[in-house]
Order: C-alpha cells, then sequence, then structure tokens
C-alpha cells in the first residue's frame, strides 16, 4: 500500500466511525484532524475541514488534497454525502483499501520462497560450472536472474498502478494470462464502483459513466463508457452491463439473472466479488507456474552438481 492509500484508508476509517455520533461533518473532520493515527490522515483531514468550512463537499477538498483520491472513488464519496450514507460508504472504502493492501502483501509472500529457490539454484549452477571450465555459466545466470527480477518488478509496478497505457497496457494486453487476471481486476473494481455509487441514489448511467474511471486499461474505461452512453439511451440493465467485453462469462450470467428481479444492487456487489475471486485465482496460478518453475531449476541444479561432482571423482579414479 502506498503511503497516499494509507492515509487515505485511515482517514475515512476514522471518519466513518465518528461521523454517525457527531452532529456534522464539520465537527466531525475537526476531531479527526485532532485524533488521526497518523499524520498523512491528518493533512487530509485539515484539507478537507478547510473546503468543507468554505462551502464544498467532502469529495471536493478530498480532490483539492495533496494526495487526492482517484476519481471514480471520489465519485462515490460525493453521492454518498448527497444521499446521506457518508459515514456507511467511507468504511466500505476503508475496507477495500485493506483488502487489496492485504492481496499484495499475500501475493507478494508467496514469491519469496519461489526466488529464493530460483536466485540460489541459478547461482549455485553457475559458479560449480564455472569452478570447472570457463566464464560463461555465470553470464548466463546473470541474465536469467536479471530477466526473474524484472518481471517480479513488473508485476509490482503493475499492481501499484491507477493506470495502465500505452506500451504496457499493449504488454498486458498481449500476454494471456496477464491479460485475463487485468480485465478481472478492472471488472471487480468497475462493478463495485457502479454498486456503491447506484447504492447511493446515482441514475445508473451517471454510476457506470463514473465508474468507467475505475478501470486502469484504456480499452476497459472506454468499454464501460460506452456501456453509460447506452444505458443513458435507455438499454436495459441485465444486456449492457452483462455484456461488456471483458467480464468472465459467469458474470455476465449473474448480472443478467439478477438486474430482471429488481435487485441489480446485490446482482453488482455479487458480480464483483466474483470477478475478484477470478482475478485471485489467476494471480495464483501464475505464481504457481514460477513456484514450480523455480523448484524445477532447484532440483535439476542440485541433480547437475552431485553428478557433475561425481563423474570429477570417477574419472580421476579412472585416471588413476
Amino acid at each position: 500500500m502506498s503511503a497516499s492509500e494509507r492515509s487515505r484508508r485511515r482517514f475515512y476509517a476514522a471518519l466513518s466511525e465518528i461521523l454517525p455520533a457527531l452532529p456534522s461533518l464539520r465537527e466531525a473532520l475537526r476531531l479527526v484532524s485532532e485524533r488521526a493515527p497518523t499524520a498523512g490522515a491528518r493533512r487530509l483531514a485539515i484539507a478537507a475541514r478547510s473546503s468543507v468550512d468554505s462551502g464544498l463537499s467532502l469529495a471536493d477538498g478530498l480532490l483539492s488534497a495533496g494526495s487526492p483520491p482517484p476519481p471514480y472513488e471520489a465519485a462515490v464519496i460525493r453521492a454518498a454525502e448527497e444521499s446521506g450514507i457518508l459515514a456507511e460508504r467511507l468504511g466500505e472504502i476503508s475496507r477495500s483499501l485493506d483488502e487489496d493492501a492485504r492481496r499484495r502483501r499475500a501475493l507478494f509472500g508467496r514469491l519469496l520462497y519461489p526466488a529464493f529457490l530460483l536466485h540460489f539454484a541459478v547461482l549455485v549452477g553457475a559458479f560449480t560450472s564455472t569452478a570447472r571450465g570457463g566464464p560463461g555459466p555465470i553470464a548466463g545466470a546473470i541474465a536469467l536472474l536479471a530477466i526473474a527480477d524484472a518481471s517480479a518488478l513488473l508485476v509490482a509496478r503493475l499492481l501499484t498502478l491507477d493506470t495502465l497505457a500505452g506500451p504496457i497496457e499493449r504488454l498486458v494486453l498481449g500476454l494471456p494470462i496477464a491479460g485475463r487476471i487485468a480485465a478481472r481486476a478492472d471488472a471487480a473494481r468497475a462493478l463495485a464502483a457502479v454498486a456503491a455509487l447506484y447504492g447511493a441514489g446515482r441514475p445508473l448511467a451517471s454510476a457506470a459513466r463514473d465508474a468507467a474511471a475505475a478501470c486502469r486499461l484504456r480499452v476497459h474505461r472506454e468499454s464501460v463508457e460506452s456501456a453509460a452512453q447506452r444505458l443513458a439511451a435507455g438499454e436495459s440493465a441485465e444486456s449492457t452491463i452483462a455484456e461488456l467485453p471483458f467480464l468472465d462469462p459467469e458474470v455476465g450470467v449473474a448480472l443478467a439473472l439478477g438486474a430482471p428481479a429488481g435487485r441489480l444492487e446485490p446482482a453488482l456487489v455479487a458480480a464483483a466479488e466474483l470477478s475478484a475471486r477470478r482475478r485471485d485465482e489467476g494471480l495464483v496460478f501464475l505464481f504457481r507456474l514460477f513456484a514450480g518453475a523455480a523448484v524445477a531449476i532447484a532440483f535439476a541444479t542440485v541433480a547437475y552438481t552431485v553428478l557433475s561432482f561425481w563423474s570429477g571423482i570417477y574419472s580421476g579414479l579412472g585416471r588413476s
């Protein structure tokens, strides 16, 4: 979790806890600015309090702060403020940010052991081979480790970016597993944002238009914006949202079944949760591939080292 995300999470959590017990948002912001657990959260509270005292909304105050929230997050806050469910929505956003941070920590934790195995195996094999006859294996080992480390850094960077565009977007879309994971991540974010905005009283077309900013890939944002235009033209929710091209088929089915029954918001929430589970399953599969490759390389390296050792001994015995 970045410093900005951490500050927002703690600010939202503190404000959502205090707000129901106080008569006004201004009083709640005053208390948060005095008692927030971190300096970043206090700075956000001070900036928001100044804007609210000037007659602006909380969302506008946060957007003018030094580390503003993403546009879709501000849209959810604005809609919640207008509909009188601000504390509830702030708590949901705080929990969502906390869950995203927990998921990233868990995913990187899965990488540590296979990454150690890969580095250990490649370096041991390279130095063993070099001791037997030349520097070539060292160069190959360094190249392999550089590729592995660059891939890990790329994954880490992609998990922290709010927007992917240009060459990075084309790279992600061009990789079968990574492209599917990115699509599911965008589906989870966009559907959750639509559900939050719609549940706060926004018309569905307006909710979809603002939620488009939750998508990290431009092609997915454009798909949601196109869906918002179709909704504004009067097309049905079940056909418009369920037919978004980057949704998994079962997610579209869940939406198509839930929307006509008058339960669109729960259907959106369920579809967002399903997309998030599919995203996490894809990430686990990807990291299992990496772990399997690391274990295979480690096993092959140990086997090669043992065989080389005994081969050298037998060769020496034969010459003697």
